[in-house]
């Protein structure tokens, strides 16, 4: 199919854009991978678990003090002026303020409920402040993103996973307790806020007009809600674990969630790309089908070995890499990598949704996963204990079949069609790599790495050997001329 030369120039930004996101998933995640191996090693499961409080806070961080209201500032096809920027930042100003302030009065509220003893209070009024300072990238960002200046974002995102993780670890060696994560997550939002302002200026200022915040909040709150339903679906670690089942198998929980969702934290970058790049595609359907197809191949050709691999090896890479007190915890893990078969694929759809406006139908899908989770996800654990929660997110991944019905409906595309050739390859490569490592047992990291490595140069090998065509439309997009 050829698509019209207009779009062909959008499509080879945004292909630069998701190779600079690519790399600085893979610095920002290999960071963040090291140091929850760190971590890991250094505290106890029980210590541990407390991390998944920090991840949620961290989410918090990107909702409240990302895009949020100002989402709809990257989808709308004219560049907003300095009003309209003012106007927005203080909108989202206001929110994030009154936030920082409930956060630091309920404090000691919040601190006695996970019986945090020492420093609980100061971990919670400085994760506010740091909520503050991440709020100040609000219009940076957004301008960067609507240029699709994705290498500039990558720049400042690495940047800050790095500082977290080697201020987390280091301040944790030295044994600052949880207030190593506090002060981790306050380096990271100064740094962030900092590059951001430096990288991409603007003539900061406060503005207020009623109207105009109105018809962009309108958008921007179903964005922002279903971004809050996806943090509550996710809090069932935290929360309810955390509290129900303890902090030692919350720490399991999160350790399984972590490990599992490995190859899909490499992808979830490029959701950063699809709404301003399907946005500038919405009245184009040709064209949006075309690269909505190539995205569903993409990311599936990525995720499919990465997950197949891991479960492959699940065993030995536990007892190598992260330690014997893990290796309880890989039923749970093995769950969990069952979100794996849905989730490259279901990113790129809500980001379509985004961007053609429907940010309502985001915040649909996202509220029945959540229910779906805590529906199932309670009585299941308080009869099956741990593994109840595992087998709660194979339950929820049901929902993601009538996604792929309803996306139909919007554009012609068939996601079930994107996951040949990967996921069988995939599968018959994971297969044999377990048959060998079960008859020679890999004792050691090299030995661990050279089965992972064989097991990918197979995969890469035998598709672009039998399936030249889909590597040459993805070579002629990043080498065709602007």
């Amino acid at each position: 199919m050829t698509v019209a030369d207009p779009h062909v120039h959008l499509a080879r930004k945004a292909a630069r854009g998701a190779i600079a996101l690519g790399i600085r998933q893979l610095l920002a995640h290999g960071s963040n991978v090291l140091g929850g191996v760190l971590l890991a090693r250094l505290l106890t499961p029980g210590q541990f678990g407390f991390f998944a409080l920090v991840t949620l806070f961290l989410t918090f961080l990107n909702i409240f003090g990302g895009t949020g209201f100002a989402g709809n500032l990257i989808r709308v096809p004219e560049e907003p002026g300095l009003r309209t920027y003012r106007v927005i930042f203080t909108g989202q100003q206001i929110l994030v303020g009154s936030l920082c302030t409930a956060i630091a009065f309920a404090a000691p509220w919040i601190a006695s409920l996970y019986h945090l003893a020492d420093h609980g209070t100061t971990f919670f009024r400085l994760t506010a402040l740091s909520l503050f300072f991440t709020s100040l990238m609000v219009i940076p960002q957004v301008r960067m993103e609507r240029e699709l200046e994705f290498d500039k974002l990558a720049l400042i995102e690495v940047s800050q996973a790095v500082s977290f993780n080697l201020t987390t670890v280091l301040l944790a060696w030295k044994g600052f307790g949880i207030l190593s994560f506090a002060v981790g997550m306050i380096v990271r939002s100064c740094l962030g806020a900092i590059l951001a302002n430096l990288i991409s200026p603007w003539k900061t200022g406060f503005q207020w007009d009623w109207p105009l915040l109105r018809a962009n909040v309108h958008y921007g709150v179903a964005l922002q809600t279903g971004q809050v339903l996806a943090m509550a679906k996710d809090s069932i670690t935290p929360l309810f674990v955390g509290l129900y089942l303890g902090s030692t198998q919350m720490g399991y929980a999160t350790w399984a969630m972590t490990f599992a969702s490995f190859p899909i934290m490499i992808l979830m970058p490029l959701q950063r790309l699809y709404l301003p790049f399907y946005a500038r595609l919405q009245h184009a359907p040709e064209a949006l089908a075309h690269y909505l197809r190539h995205t569903f191949l993409l990311v599936n050709g990525i995720a499919a070995p990465l997950s197949v691999i891991c479960v492959a090896l699940a065993h030995p890479i536990t007892r190598l890499v992260f330690g014997e007190k893990w290796v309880v915890a890989i039923p749970l893990f093995f769950c969990f990598s069952f979100a794996n078969l849905f989730g490259p694929s279901v990113t790129p759809i809500l980001g379509l949704f985004n961007a053609l406006g429907k940010s309502h139908t985001t915040m649909q899908v996202i509220l029945a996963v959540m229910i779906m989770t805590w529906i199932f996800g309670v009585p299941l654990m308080i009869h099956f204990g741990l593994m109840g929660f595992g087998f709660t997110i194979v339950c929820t991944q049901f929902v993601n079949i009538w996604l792929y019905w309803f996306v139909k409906k919007l554009v012609p595309v068939r996601p079930f069609a994107s996951y040949w050739p990967a996921w069988p390859l995939s599968f018959a490569i994971g297969l044999g790599l377990f048959a060998i490592e079960s008859q020679f047992p890999a004792r050691n990291l090299v030995v661990l790495l050279s089965y992972g490595a064989v097991g990918l140069i197979c995969y890469l090998g035998i598709f672009a050997t039998f399936f030249q065509n889909r590597v040459r439309v993805a070579l002629q997009l990043l080498r065709k001329n602007a």
